[in-house]
């Protein structure tokens, strides 16, 4: 009993003169069947696995197809791929001439790959058939691997458009009208637009892009966590749209001692117009001026926190917000503590104020004509006038008293002087009692 096989197919070729009583056998199970499969057969490939086929071979005693779904035997005319997917699989076939219809229906975005192999192994390159394509595939002598050669994706071949130069993008910019964008003869990515706006399904999806040129996005999209190395430039930032949303501006993690988020305006940023050091501390590093709120008595807030400062244009004065214990409320920003001198022998200059009711705006001293000695409680000035006619004096001396050189003094009597009261009057002075 002596069979021989096709290289290809591997359809039975009885031997003359062997194979007696056999011979129907011989012809049904290692041709018939084999061609049956060949020509019209369909393997079912649903295994999420790469799959390796071999020739078969059938004889007298059977065909030896191994019966679809997920067979080996490589016969088969159709493979059809369904089922998931979780990464790109591998068909790999012998390195024979032979021609497969390849439906890629599998679920998941993943494509096969129709490729050679041989003894060691070693596989060929292969040719892909995309997640939903339909291709025909054949082995190739010629390339030494297998050729897509159609599909059920279209592939156009471009015209040669007139005008443009090297590297030039055309795009339909008006009816029956082609125009040029300038060329990239580079390797650098390059991204181009139109005059018109995109959509976000037309945008790249870009995970790294360098280069000029703008990428037209979908109106307000969301851009989750960029990174701006260099500067970014903007007309408005929303902080979000829900309720509560807030706008942050922070400095990365690392930062040092001396960085800090700043603002400037001007042309080109000329003019930084506030600093937020890494302390908190807010800077105004400018020789203008800063604009407070500004508003009557009765626009100041209704819920005031201590610390809040504004102008009131009802009394004209700048006022804060301050948690006194016994009286919290709005005060005026300025003035002076009030001291309780009665120790310091220093001449010191009574203040004036411009006015008789309000809060004094500006303040005056009488310079060295009027001083008030709080130690003594001498007040001296050149001239002193009784604009009423009277000038009064007690009349009980109680305290010890020196007329220093220099002085004379006079009283209108009678004067007494307490127990122990000595009034000294200097060598060439005089004390009048009237």
């Amino acid at each position: 009993m002596t069979i021989n096989y096709t290289t290809l197919l591997g359809l039975a070729l009885p031997v003359t003169g062997t194979e007696s009583g056999t011979w129907g056998d011989d012809v049904s199970l290692g041709i018939t069947d084999y061609l049956d499969i060949a020509v019209a057969g369909t393997n079912n490939i649903t295994n999420d696995l790469d799959i390796t086929f071999s020739i078969t071979n059938g004889s007298s005693s059977g065909s030896n197809i191994v019966a679809s779904p997920n067979s080996t035997t490589a016969q088969y005319m159709q493979l059809l791929c369904t089922g998931a997917r979780t990464a790109i699989r591998n068909i790999n076939c012998p390195e024979s001439s032979k021609m497969y219809v390849v439906n890629n229906s599998t679920s998941g975005g993943y494509s096969v790959v129709i490729r050679g192999y041989s003894a060691g192994p070693t596989y060929t390159t292969g040719v892909t058939v995309a997640n939903g394509e339909k291709a025909i595939v054949f082995w190739s002598s010629v390339a030494n691997d297998f050729v897509k050669i159609t599909s059920s994706t279209t592939t156009t071949t471009a015209t040669n458009l007139a005008g443009g130069s090297l590297g030039s993008v055309p795009y339909q910019s008006a009816a029956s009208t082609t125009t040029f964008l300038s060329g990239n003869t580079t390797t650098t990515p390059q991204f181009y637009t139109s005059t018109g706006t995109g959509s976000a399904a037309q945008a790249p999806s870009l995970t790294g892009s360098t280069g000029t040129g703008n990428v037209v996005l979908a109106t307000s999209p969301t851009i989750t966590t960029p990174t701006f190395t260099t500067s970014a430039t903007g007309p408005v930032l929303y902080g979000g749209t829900g309720t509560g949303s807030s706008l942050t501006l922070q400095s990365t993690s690392g930062v040092g001692a001396t960085d800090s988020i700043v603002m400037k305006v001007g042309n080109a940023g000329a003019v930084t117009a506030l600093s937020v050091a890494t302390t908190g501390i807010v800077s105004f590093p400018t020789t203008g001026a800063i604009l407070l709120p500004v508003g009557t008595t009765g626009q100041e807030p209704g819920s005031p926190v201590e610390g809040m400062i504004r102008y009131n244009s009802t009394t004209k004065q700048f006022e804060g917000y301050s948690e006194v214990s016994s009286t919290p409320g709005w005060y005026s920003v300025g003035g002076s503590s009030i001291s309780n001198d009665t120790s310091s022998s220093t001449a010191y200059y009574p203040l004036f104020a411009h006015a008789t009711s309000g809060t004094a705006q500006v303040i005056y001293t009488s310079n060295t004509q009027y001083t008030f000695k709080p130690s003594t409680g001498e007040l001296t000035a050149p001239v002193h006038i009784s604009s009423n006619g009277f000038m009064i004096n007690g009349t009980t001396v109680s305290t010890s008293y020196t007329i220093a050189s220099n002085n004379n003094a006079f009283s209108v009597g009678p004067i007494t002087l307490n127990s122990g009261v000595t009034v000294t009057v200097s060598s060439g002075q005089r004390w009048v009692t009237i």
